[in-house]
């Protein structure tokens, strides 16, 4: 472990990096953290203001230079890339220049397995992210977590009205997922060991896998009524989720995620265990947690 270690987390108020942040509190003392938002007043809010943590404000646009990014004193740069998905190479690059001028010694960024297939809708923006961070010489960690049970909430409003809930895909083929509690430990520990344990290395991130009629099935489970799972097509989905407010570029991301995870992706949770040194959270887990939300 590194001693004295400060770390700065770009998309500190992000679900991922706030939880990152949380455990690199809970459980490396030796580590100061400074937290990158965009609104320091609601960044507050959600991390609180602990010792060992301080807040910078950078609002990164396409014109935003470098050096109004000071990392002067970090030891390790974690890139959150943020949801607006057209923005973030322009995002990754503000800070990995900033890095590279301040002389950062490692460069830790959760991406995803689709970083690698430029051609997706997700996947241009986190290829052309990993492109600069490579380009950059520093040593780096790339954390590749599956889908999110953080995504399921997007279900709530369906299973409240009609106990149901939908997406663009087949309901038999096994899909990883993961939690961002978990996401954030593996984070943490990268960053506290250091790259001498884990530069140029990528870690898949999983803690199990589900079809979906299984999580129909732990749904049913946890909230004690019959819950069923129906696929659809990329049309009903895209009005369907479009209609809770979400971008239409983001329910069609998600449908083409949905299809390659439908040509059968296996993962083990075996990476990520040995990242956090514990049984992952599993979804059911997870849904226990958060009952009240789909009640």
């Amino acid at each position: 472990m590194n001693p004295n270690l400060t770390v700065f987390v770009a998309g500190g108020a992000s679900n991922t990096g706030s939880a990152t942040i949380q455990h690199l509190l809970k459980s490396y003392p030796n580590v100061s953290i400074v937290a990158g938002v965009r609104n320091r007043q609601k960044a507050t809010k959600t991390l609180g203001e602990p010792l060992r943590l301080s807040i910078a404000e950078h609002d990164i646009k396409p014109d935003t230079k470098p050096d109004s990014i000071d990392l002067k004193g970090v030891d390790t740069l974690l890139l959150v890339p943020p949801q607006a998905y057209h923005d973030r190479s322009t995002f990754a690059k503000v800070y990995i220049d900033a890095a590279k001028k301040a002389g950062v010694k490692h460069i830790v960024t959760i991406t995803a397995p689709i970083a690698g297939m430029p051609n997706m809708i997700f996947g241009k923006g986190l290829h052309e992210t990993e492109r600069l961070i490579k380009a950059s010489g520093i040593p780096a960690t790339y954390l590749h977590p599956l889908l999110f049970w953080e995504n399921h909430m997007l279900d709530v409003s369906f299973i409240k009205s009609k106990g149901e809930y939908y997406y663009p895909a087949k309901n038999n083929v096994p899909v990883g997922g993961i939690g961002v509690t978990d996401i954030g430990a593996a984070a943490a520990t990268v960053i506290a060991q250091g790259p001498g344990k884990h530069a140029n290395k990528t870690y898949t991130l999983a803690a199990e896998m589900k079809t979906w009629d299984e999580v129909a099935a732990v749904y049913s489970k946890v909230l004690g009524k019959p819950i069923k799972f129906v696929p659809v097509s990329d049309d009903v989905a895209l009005k369907a989720f479009t209609g809770l407010g979400l971008p239409e570029i983001f329910v069609k991301g998600f449908a083409e995620l949905l299809h390659l995870l439908d040509t059968g992706v296996p993962v083990t949770n075996d990476e990520l265990k040995g990242l956090i040194a514990r049984e992952p959270e599993t979804f059911e887990k997870w849904l226990s947690i958060n009952a009240a939300a789909f009640k």
